[in-house]
Formats: C-alpha cells, sequence, structure tokens
C-alpha cells in the first residue's frame, strides 16, 4: 500500500486529445503535493549522556552520516565546547581529516566544502568528530547542536514554473505535469533521518535529576508545536517525573512535565510545546530530565524505571490543506473558461507548494545527518544497539540504508529476560532482516516488502552496525 498516491504525470502531444483522466491525475498530484509540503521535521539528537572529561583523549563526541546528493556543496556542524582549556574540535569524513576548530565557550559554525572530494550521487559519508583535550581543569562539556548539509535546492536544478492557462495548448499542459514532478523530485531529494530514540532503557532510581536526552529542533514550514512521546514502566520508584525543557542558547526553562509517575505505574505521555512564541526557524535546544523524588523505600533494592523515547518531531496544531478545482468526469458538459479555471487552480497550487518550499529553508534546504549510535568500542556498540535506535513512523514508500547485519522490526512490542546476562530485552512482534552480516551494504528497501508494516505504524531499524538510515518519499 503506497503512502504516496503520486503518479508521473503526462506529457501531451500537439493534436492529442485532452480527458477527463488527465485533469484527475493532476488534480490528485496537487493534492499529494499540497500534502507533502505540509510537514514540520525530526530533531537532531545530540547526547544521551553529559560528555565530560571521563573519556579518552581525544574524545568521542560524534559519529553521523549523510547521503551525497550531487549539487550539495556544504556540511554545517554547530557545536560547543567549554571555553578555557583551548580544546580543538576535529572533523573527520570517511575517515580523513577535513577541519579542525577551537573549543570558544560558546555555539560556533564549523562549515566543510564538499564541492571536489570525488563523493557519487547517493554515496553515504561517515562524519566523525572528536575533541583534543588540554587538560580537565575545569571538567570541560561538549555538544553537538546540530549538523545538516546543503542545499536541498541545488540537487534538482531550477524550476520549470507553473503555467497560466489562457490559451490552453500542450506547451502549457506539459509544463504543468513538468512542475509537478519538479516538486515531487525537489521534496523528494530532501532524505529524512530516522531519529535516534530509546526503547526500554533503564535509568537511574536515586533521588537526583539526570539528563534523558539532549538535542535541537527549529519551528518552521508553518509548524508550531513540538511533539514529544514518551513511554515508561516504573517497577517500584516511588514518586518521579519527565520534564522537557528549552534553551535558546542560555540556561533550560521547563516547559512540560508529565504527571508524577509512582511504582507500578506503566503508560505512554505525550508532550505538545506550543512553538509559536519562538523565532521562526531559531534553533532551540531541547532536553529531557528524569526527575526523581522519592527513591524506592523497600529492602529488595531499587529498579530504575526503563523509559521508551518514542519521537521527537514538530508538527502544526492543525495543517490547512488546499483544495483545489472540482471533479472531472467522463462526458462532462464544461465550457472553455470551466475547463480553464479547472487548469488555473491546480497551477496555482503548485506555486503555492513552491512557495512554501522557497521559504521553508530550514525543513526544505538542510538535509539532517543521520545521528549514528554512541559507542566507542564493541561491547558499548552491543549494548547500545538493544536501548537507543532508529526508529520512525512510516510516512513515505521506503528508506535508505547503510550497515551491517541490518533487521527491521514492527508490530506489538516484548519484553522477555535475556537469559546469558539477566538483562530484560525487547522484541517486535515482526522483524526481517534487509542487510546480511558479512559486509556493508548500501541498500534501499520498500516498506510494502515488508508485510504488514502499513503507512503510520512505528517500526525500529537495528542490529550489528547501523551507519545510516532516511526516509524518501520513494
Amino acid at each position: 500500500m503506497s503512502a504516496v498516491p503520486w503518479t508521473t504525470p503526462p506529457t501531451l502531444n500537439t493534436g492529442q486529445p485532452l480527458s477527463y483522466a488527465d485533469i484527475m491525475l493532476w488534480r490528485e498530484n496537487a493534492l499529494t503535493l499540497d500534502s507533502m509540503s505540509l510537514t514540520g521535521r525530526r530533531a537532531w539528537t545530540d547526547q544521551v549522556y553529559e560528555l565530560t572529561s571521563n573519556n579518552f583523549n581525544p574524545s568521542p563526541l560524534c559519529k553521523a552520516s549523510f547521503m551525497f546528493r550531487t549539487g550539495l556543496t556544504t556540511l554545517t556542524i554547530v557545536a560547543y565546547g567549554t571555553t578555557g582549556l583551548s580544546d580543538t574540535i576535529n572533523v573527520f569524513l570517511n575517515g580523513v581529516s577535513v577541519t579542525t576548530a577551537a573549543t570558544t565557550g560558546a555555539d560556533q559554525t564549523i562549515t566543510v566544502t564538499l564541492t571536489g572530494r570525488g563523493y557519487t550521487d547517493r554515496q553515504i559519508i561517515e562524519v566523525e568528530l572528536t575533541v583534543s583535550r588540554t587538560g580537565d581543569t575545569p571538567a570541560p562539556t561538549y555538544a553537538v547542536r546540530d549538523m545538516y548539509v546543503s542545499p536541498a535546492s541545488g540537487i534538482v536544478g531550477s524550476s520549470p514554473g507553473a503555467p497560466t492557462f489562457g490559451a490552453i495548448s500542450a506547451a502549457n499542459l506539459t509544463q504543468l505535469g513538468a512542475m509537478q514532478q519538479w516538486l515531487y523530485d525537489r521534496m523528494n531529494a530532501v532524505a529524512m533521518p530516522l531519529f535516534q530514540g530509546q526503547l526500554y532503557a533503564f535509568l537511574h532510581f536515586w533521588p537526583s535529576t539526570k539528563m534523558m536526552w539532549r538535542g535541537s529542533i527549529a519551528r518552521g514550514n508553518g509548524a508550531n508545536q513540538l511533539r514529544c512521546t514518551v513511554g515508561y514502566l516504573n517497577t517500584n520508584t516511588a514518586s518521579e517525573r519527565l520534564a522537557l525543557s528549552i534553551s535558546t542558547g542560555g540556561a533550560y526553562t521547563e516547559v512540560a512535565t508529565t504527571p508524577t509517575i509512582t511504582a507500578g505505574q506503566v503508560g505512554a505521555h505525550t508532550f505538545d510545546v506550543d512553538l509559536s512564541g519562538y523565532t521562526n526557524e531559531q534553533r532551540l535546544h531541547v532536553r529531557l530530565d528524569q526527575i526523581v523524588n522519592t527513591a524506592f523505600a523497600g529492602s529488595r533494592g531499587a529498579v530504575g524505571t526503563m523509559w521508551s523515547l518514542r519521537d521527537m518531531e514538530t508538527t502544526a496544531t492543525a495543517w490547512t490543506f488546499t483544495t483545489p478545482a472540482a471533479y472531472s468526469l467522463p462526458r462532462e458538459s464544461l465550457t472553455f473558461s470551466a475547463l480553464q479555471a479547472r487548469l488555473n487552480s491546480i497551477a496555482s497550487l503548485m506555486t503555492t507548494v513552491a512557495s512554501r518550499i522557497s521559504g521553508s529553508t530550514d525543513v526544505w534546504n538542510r538535509i539532517r545527518c543521520f545521528r549514528r549510535s554512541p559507542g566507542v568500542d564493541s561491547y558499548q556498540a552491543s549494548f547500545h544497539k538493544l536501548h537507543w535506535l532508529a526508529r520512525g513512523r512510516r510516512k513515505t514508500d521506503g528508506l535508505y540504508l547503510r550497515g551491517k547485519g541490518i533487521t527491521i522490526g514492527w508490530g506489538a512490542i516484548t519484553l522477555e529476560p535475556e537469559l546469558q546476562s539477566g538483562a530484560t530485552v525487547w522484541k517486535p512482534q515482526f522483524e526481517e532482516q534487509v542487510i546480511g552480516g558479512d559486509a556493508y551494504v548500501d541498500k534501499y528497501v520498500g516498506f510494502d516488502t515488508l508485510p504488514g508494516l502499513v503507512p503510520g505504524m512505528l517500526y525500529y531499524v537495528y542490529g550489528e552496525d547501523l551507519i545510516y538510515a532516511a526516509e524518501v518519499w520513494s
């Protein structure tokens, strides 16, 4: 079942009759393009714990990746490092050092030119950041606020523009179809990396505050709301909550919280945070903190609550969709002016979609990198792949992957004890290995090849080493 009802527009020749089916195809495509363009974006994941001096030197800071497309020119990294130590952030692409930057004690933008590096279209490029430290006093902290490649507008070339129908000819009808195809290709060029969330990850159980997740998001493209859903399974912590805080560059301010969660409670909570008071496309630092108020008072030992971070994205309180001209029917009696009006209505909607895309830089001209799972060795990687993993809710027809031993899971989740380690692990109702464990492979996976993974369903991507995962429309 395709999530995107799209048909390649026809090319008409002079003297060829114009049928109602052609007009209806353009109309349905217009509805699809309008719907595709009304979207927010997923959050960038920075860290799930504070990076401090308790690391190697150079300290591992971040691993990410992106799919290079011909026309992309720049990788942009927004990073932070505490001042006073003259530390150095090192940037590597596919293992090759490309630039360094001294920390400044403030958010700083690092740019890397992609042009001329010999990358090929759709090649997956690995990004690694490390920090060379000069000391540990005061204890340094670091962050990667954002990471993206641009401009997406350079991938598909210039727009043919939408025609105006006074006279109706094969030329302007073909231009209408070309404009629709360009808009589809333009939006399809913006790959949507999967969100790095947590699934049944144990956190602490003593009275304190501990960061669960930190990243960034921005309001834009009409999306005025931050939506985040968390699940929880509290075994015996007496009293705790999860707080969501936002910073625009200074101190974090708590803007939402779950109700108090007590021992034995299982459930989910969705944060819907109004972003309309923030500047459009301003980068917002977001943080989730687990706050334990009262620990377990029993004698058998405390067990930390298991938390699941399902998503973090921007959306709209209500999207406003445009309805183009009326349906066209077989053997319909139609005046020439009525036909002009229907075609101009479709063309006008194409202009609206094009303006929406060109006016939303953060959503439509910046392609976020995929944040890889943390881990500096095989042991850490094997732990994190069970609890910190790529996940999404199907909205397109497929995704690009790179990795080794990669599986996609979907359906109901069950928790089972792992006999060897005694840990509790999760298992999806359905799963299918899509990349074997013998070698690293790049692969496009169509969702319709996975039975039962229908539009709107949650899915999870995990395995031995996932390097890249991003949805595309087709």
